[in-house]
């Protein structure tokens, strides 16, 4: 495991001081680590869900990667709700 993976909080802390959100060139992505900023920008539909895959994979996150992008959270129309009709029957008060 990485020394992110065994302790990321510290990671956290870092990029939580440096702002609401912050530009990460290894990756091509704005990276937000704050519940309200992150939350702010979920409601903004224009900037989509779909999680962009990054020019390089860092050794050691492609794992990270491949569930980024197949999760179901970050999934548009028509994939989002193809994939919610399949799974919804597992997340039921009765399961």
């Amino acid at each position: 495991m990485t020394p992110f993976g065994d302790d990321p909080y510290p990671a956290y802390a870092r990029l939580r001081a440096r702002g609401a959100a912050v530009w990460d060139a290894g990756t091509g992505q704005w990276l937000v680590a704050r519940p309200p900023d992150g939350g702010a920008l979920l409601r903004v539909r224009r900037l989509g869900r779909v999680a962009p895959q990054p020019p390089v994979v860092a050794p050691g996150t492609e794992p990270f990667w491949r569930l980024q992008w197949a999760g179901l959270l970050d999934m548009e129309a028509p994939d989002h709700p193809r994939v919610r009709r399949l799974v919804s029957r597992a997340f039921t008060p009765a399961r």
